[in-house]
């Protein structure tokens, strides 16, 4: 079931019906995974749910994205998800899909900065 509350506010949910064995992902997550085109970072296969359960923007580092009314969520490493809202506020782009990019983006550079430190 796919629903939209007003311009800024999409609830995107999940399949229902009878036969739920197929896969289904959030189609804005589905978009972001396409423009990042980077199975390093993330995949429609680490995203895509079955049955009745909602999606997530699932990463290969460990950080998962969500929409919930209209705006992304986060969670994961503490100090990404930290780091995360600091640059989600300086963000200008409206459109979501482009926000979820930068914002995957932004976490993937995040993760690798972690790594280099260690």
């Amino acid at each position: 079931m796919y629903a939209y509350e007003d311009e800024d506010k999409y609830a995107i949910e999940r399949l229902t019906g009878v036969n739920l064995q197929s896969d289904h992902i959030n189609p804005f997550y589905d978009a972001v995974i396409a423009e990042i085109d980077d199975i390093d970072i993330c995949s429609y296969g680490t995203s895509a749910i079955r049955l009745s359960d909602k999606s997530s923007l699932v990463t290969k580092f460990g950080v998962e994205f969500n929409i919930s009314e209209g705006y992304w969520t986060y969670k994961g490493n503490e100090s990404i998800i930290n780091e995360l809202k600091v640059y989600e506020d300086g963000l200008t782009e409206s459109d979501l899909v482009q926000k979820g990019v930068s914002l995957v983006r932004y976490a993937y550079d995040l993760f690798n900065a972690s790594k280099m430190v260690r």
